[in-house]
């Protein structure tokens, strides 16, 4: 009796342990499967703030490379060009088609004398036109037509030509006697002028 007793406690004692043991089992699973989870969520939460933190520079650095873009931008626009750089820009460098002096001026029309080419003594070339009130009667009178679509300019020389310098011009800028370079087509005996260029000596 005292040795059945004896193996019913031992056998009690062993189901405890094991009991014991299984739970313990138990308990360390259930703990490694919560830790797991909470690394994978750390990790997540890790990986989600790097890609903001990336996303956060790129976005950064878009918005500075737009800003360097700007600058550059507006460092390399140039300014407002003057009246002077808007002639001079505009301004056609072929060789005019009549150059000469106003004989006459009416509403839309001017009269022109045709300079005409001649060697100098030193070789080079140079315009000659009649002296103001000389006889101009070996020289060519050609009619000049404009419009407000002719494009006026006047060229101001300096230091007997050494410099010059180019303005917007109008048409109440022509004047009797003043020299004229004028570029355009011409239709039968009238020339339909594009630009009209007033030279001036300082």
């Amino acid at each position: 009796m005292r040795n059945s007793m004896r193996k019913i406690i031992l056998l009690l004692g062993m189901t405890c342990m094991m009991s014991l043991a299984l739970c313990a089992c138990g308990d360390e699973a259930e703990m490694q499967d919560l830790q797991e989870t909470e690394s994978e969520a750390e990790a997540e939460d890790s990986q989600d703030g790097e890609s903001e933190t990336d996303m956060g520079d790129s976005q950064d650095k878009e918005n500075a490379g737009v800003t360097e873009d700007l600058e550059r931008d507006s460092s390399q626009a140039e300014p407002p060009k003057s009246d002077t750089e808007l002639a001079a820009d505009s301004w056609t460098d072929t060789a005019p088609n009549l150059e000469g002096d106003i004989k006459d001026i009416q509403d839309g029309k001017l009269t022109v004398i045709e300079a005409i080419l001649e060697k100098s003594d030193n070789g080079g070339d140079i315009m000659v036109s009649p002296a103001e009130g000389a006889d101009d009667s070996g020289f060519n009178k050609i009619t000049v037509i404009y419009d407000e679509n002719t494009l006026f300019a006047i060229r101001t020389i300096y230091d007997g030509g050494a410099r010059y310098e180019m303005s917007e011009g109008t048409a109440s800028d022509l004047d009797k006697g003043q020299m004229v370079k004028v570029w355009g087509n011409y239709t039968g005996s009238e020339l339909k002028a594009e630009q009209i260029c007033i030279v001036k000596v300082a």
